[in-house]
């Protein structure tokens, strides 16, 4: 996973609010956000909303906040960018389509 970082903070940070980049989240929630990316750019044999699914819960293994829910967020984004195919609905269009993410 160590080389393949660069790619994988570049599309976590790119999912990630104007003025958070990934240098200024604190370190256990960087872990979790490279971890479930590298599963999504990497492990395509594992389905998005399973990573998804999994890391959120890690997140709640360390954090009663908000932070699972960015955790959701951020993966989201970074799996409609990477497996767009896996969010196609029924008619070939996107699942959500219109719904605004990344920088804002």
């Amino acid at each position: 996973m160590v080389r393949e970082q660069r790619p994988i903070d570049a599309k976590v940070d790119g999912a990630l609010a104007a003025g958070w980049p990934l240098a200024r989240i604190e370190a256990v929630l960087r872990a979790i956000f490279r971890a479930g990316a590298y599963e999504l750019m990497y492990r395509k044999d594992v389905p998005a909303r399973v990573v998804i699914t999994e890391y959120v819960d890690v997140a709640h293994g360390f954090y009663g906040g908000d932070e699972p829910g960015l955790v959701n967020a951020v993966l989201d984004a970074v799996a409609h960018e990477v497996r767009p195919a896996e969010f196609q609905g029924r008619d070939g269009t996107a699942e959500g389509a219109g719904r605004g993410r990344g920088r804002g």
